[in-house]
């Protein structure tokens, strides 16, 4: 089965677009490590988890790109941690910027080096329309759900595949909803 030019196209840039944000994200990362030690910034300044994810259903040509802070907490509730996610959302021809803060509830399975990751969190994105079509407003809810594993002799490094749901929870009439897929990388500094 041949697929269509567009198809090939839209998937081709969505691919281009996650390996240039992923290797600007760790060159970047790399560059600077001898700055952060000589600036000793506290290690939660510094951006933990790169996310890549691409969206389905009527929002197939959306990619989202975004950097994830960890908020380290005492242990309440079960919550592991609180995290502050900014980036964007773009489509082919423009990009909105997000913001979302909301707890992460992590369980280990298994040898403890596999996980899964539940975050729900309110989000705030700066525009609601993409081309026609309209997400309903600019404040959402943003539930997540990842599957993924440690690596690195400290358990520092983790990839996983993470599935998420934004949308207004019917604050208004409009609401699509937004689903994404694709893939985290973190690191832990410090550790």
């Amino acid at each position: 089965m041949k697929l269509p030019n567009t198809f090939r196209s839209k998937r081709l840039h969505g691919v281009l677009f996650s390996a240039v944000m992923l290797s600007y994200t760790l060159g970047g990362i790399n560059a600077h490590a001898k700055e952060i030690d000589r600036l000793s910034l506290p290690m939660t300044m510094l951006p933990t988890e790169v996310r890549v994810l691409t969206g389905t259903g009527e929002f197939s040509d959306l990619r989202m790109a975004a950097f994830a802070y960890r908020i380290p907490l005492s242990r309440r509730f079960g919550i592991d941690r609180f995290e502050l996610a900014s980036g964007v959302i773009s489509d082919d021809h423009k990009g909105r910027l997000f913001a979302s803060l909301g707890p992460v509830w992590q369980l280990p399975i298994g040898d403890g080096r596999t996980f899964a990751e539940f975050s729900f969190s309110p989000t705030i994105i700066g525009g609601s329309t993409f081309g026609d079509r309209d997400l309903g407003g600019n404040f959402h809810f943003t539930s997540s759900l990842a599957f993924g594993t440690t690596m690195g002799a400290q358990d520092n490094f983790a990839v996983s595949l993470r599935a998420q749901h934004t949308s207004n929870g019917r604050i208004r009439n409009d609401n699509p909803g937004l689903d994404l897929f694709g893939l985290n990388f973190s690191y832990q500094f410090g550790q």
